[in-house]
């Protein structure tokens, strides 16, 4: 085997482990629009190394973005994984005075471990076409309401992601489910019925659906 032959298979067999070090294109978040991803990877900054580089996967648009680098952003997904679900909406925008920009977010993350456990709730709440004059069984959440506890803004915040998400989604969800979910798994024993209406859904037998 000549030199350059040697040197041409080194070559391809270097290209072939070749990574692909260009990361892909950064977002640029709309005022107050919310956009949904999925947490592909999260590395050290080249450029600042007490900051991380976030690749996600937008399901808007079936791409791979780079979020923004925001103190905000480092903060909230500071314990998030790759895998985990993300909700990010910029709430604010303003120019600083040495001319850099300053930017403010809303964030929830949901943990892929989480997110399984919705997808089969939301597997068994599409819906299914009634026999005709069938009547919808009352919702098992509304018995004995005296003994629910009252819930705090933040679960009830994580409630209505929640629900607009499988809405988004499927369309409909049942309350059944949603108790199955709320008060089983995350133990918040609350009136699921109750809360539904007072977050201003509609609720038509069993199913919840949007206003």
């Amino acid at each position: 085997m000549t030199d350059e032959q040697f040197l041409e298979l080194l070559r391809k067999a270097l290209e072939s482990r070749k990574r692909k070090a260009a990361l892909p294109p950064k977002l640029e978040p709309e005022l107050g629009k919310e956009y949904i991803f999925r947490l592909v990877s999260k590395q050290r900054s080249p450029w600042r190394q007490d900051r991380h580089v976030f690749i996600v996967y937008n399901f808007e648009t079936g791409e791979e973005w780079r979020l923004p680098s925001s103190v905000v952003l480092e903060q909230e997904l500071a314990e998030a994984k790759p895998g985990d679900y993300l909700l990010i909406r910029m709430t604010e925008t303003r120019q600083l005075k040495d001319g850099r920009r300053m930017r403010s977010f809303e964030v929830a993350v949901l943990p892929s471990e989480e997110a399984v456990k919705l997808q089969s709730i939301a597997a068994r709440s599409l819906p299914s076409q009634p026999e005709p004059g069938t009547v919808q069984p009352p919702s098992p959440s509304s018995v004995e309401v005296q003994q629910k506890k009252e819930i705090d803004q933040h679960a009830l915040d994580e409630i209505k992601m929640l629900i607009d998400t499988l809405l988004e989604v499927y369309g409909s969800v049942t309350l059944e489910d949603l108790d199955l979910y709320l008060n089983t798994h995350k133990k918040l024993n609350v009136d699921v019925k109750s809360v539904v209406e007072a977050l201003g859904y509609t609720v038509e037998g069993d199913r919840v659906r949007k206003p």
